[in-house]
């Protein structure tokens, strides 16, 4: 008979053993080793080392910033956030200027994973001397990369209500976004600014500024030429807070470039919605993908081009509705500015100027526009996309809602 019994040591558990008391009781854990030493080392080399050096401490610490544990303590440490932001405001450089813009482009990395994470450290953030600065600065780059990260950046800093503003205000903030607007080809950063302006124009101050910004109604304009449908209904959002306030109504009605858009693009949204629902009830299922062919005049283009792009049914006849319904209600502001002087809205005391609210009937309630002496004006808000805004407003489902588009966007690239 086969004996079968083990060695008594054949049986026995093998425990890997490790001693309770370190080696070297003095020496930090690796996290709080990274923080406290290697941190304000790169810093140093960030600010005073060679092309070379600065580019491998950028690098270095915007990949803390990639780890979610790291976040809030990098905030929080000495000259952190001073030191990104005056790279961003630097624009002096001994050595080589590509070294110089790739570290600033990693500094806008940064500063992009920061945001979004807290709303008092957003706005603690927002509030350096070189923030806000260093991104009106950097909104002036031709760099499509850098372009991207700063109109990101600048969507980030605005979805935190106190700082709006501030933005606003700071100096070559707005000018900066118009030239962007104007001249980037990357769809990206025309998006992340776009936003921006839109958190921005939720402002019953900046609702005031952002009109009269020379340059920006130009550059609205120019954004519902194209053909993305969240570009247009975005550039009308921001359109219609602005109209929120009253005074604003005959700067767009003088703007006669932008009516004819706003006219235009109303008009293609009914086209394209009725075939989009032709094309969809004989041909696909509910909820899938298509393509679709439109024709429109692109930017800077005098002749008219088609282009097939690929959407997705349901969200593109909800944006098709969305553009058709504001668009309607803007035109129907604009229109009350021109009757103005007729002598029949004169009589019935009914004339634009003689009006401290106008109301505005439309499918989901009513459209009200009040001048800014009203005594009972209060903020509102008609042009937050459902993206970013819950029916109560929260702020905070707002801030969550606005990382979820970031997480988004990184799982994408």
């Amino acid at each position: 008979k086969m004996n079968t019994s083990k060695r008594l040591e054949q049986s026995c558990l093998r425990y890997k053993k490790s001693s309770i008391i370190k080696d070297n009781p003095d020496e930090l854990p690796p996290d709080e080793d990274k923080l406290l030493n290697c941190v304000p080392r790169y810093l140093e080399k960030l600010l005073d080392g060679k092309p070379k050096e600065r580019i491998h401490a950028a690098a270095q610490l915007q990949s803390m910033t990639n780890e979610k544990k790291f976040v809030k303590a990098l905030i929080l440490s000495k000259n952190f956030i001073e030191t990104i932001c005056f790279t961003l405001v630097n624009t002096e450089d001994g050595g080589s200027k590509d070294g110089h813009r790739r570290c600033q482009e990693l500094c806008l990395s940064m500063l992009n994973n920061l945001l979004l994470n807290d709303p008092v450290l957003d706005q603690f953030i927002a509030n350096d001397e070189y923030c806000l600065p260093g991104v009106a600065n950097m909104l002036l780059s031709p760099k499509k990369l850098t372009q991207d990260l700063v109109a990101t950046a600048f969507d980030y800093l605005s979805v935190t209500e106190t700082s709006r503003t501030l933005i606003a205000s700071t100096y070559h903030m707005l000018y900066g976004v118009v030239q962007l607007l104007h001249n980037t080809k990357s769809i990206t950063a025309r998006e992340h600014a776009l936003q921006g302006l839109l958190y921005l124009s939720d402002n019953e101050i900046n609702r005031f500024i952002l009109p009269r910004q020379p340059g920006m109604l130009d550059a609205l304009t120019f954004c519902l030429h194209f053909v993305k449908s969240t570009i247009p209904l975005k550039t009308l959002q921001i359109l219609q807070n602005i109209c929120s306030l009253k005074e604003n109504i005959p700067l767009i009605a003088n703007h006669e470039e932008l009516r004819a858009c706003i006219q235009s693009l109303v008009k293609r949204a009914k086209n394209d919605e009725d075939t989009l629902s032709e094309t969809t009830s004989v041909h696909h299922s509910p909820n899938s993908s298509i393509l679709y062919r439109t024709t429109v005049q692109n930017p800077g283009n005098a002749t008219l081009q088609s282009e097939t792009i690929e959407i997705d049914q349901e969200d593109s006849a909800k944006h098709l509705r969305k553009i058709n319904s504001i668009g309607t209600i803007l035109l129907q502001l604009v229109f009350h500015y021109d009757i103005r002087l007729t002598t029949d809205v004169i009589f019935e005391s009914k004339s634009f100027n003689q009006l401290d609210q106008l109301s505005i009937p439309h499918s989901n309630g009513e459209y009200i526009s009040e001048s800014i002496v009203c005594s009972s004006y209060q903020p509102r808000s008609y042009g937050t996309p459902l993206a970013d805004r819950s029916i109560a407003d929260d702020v905070h489902t707002r801030r969550k809602l606005a990382a979820a588009r970031r997480r988004k966007q990184t799982q994408s690239s």
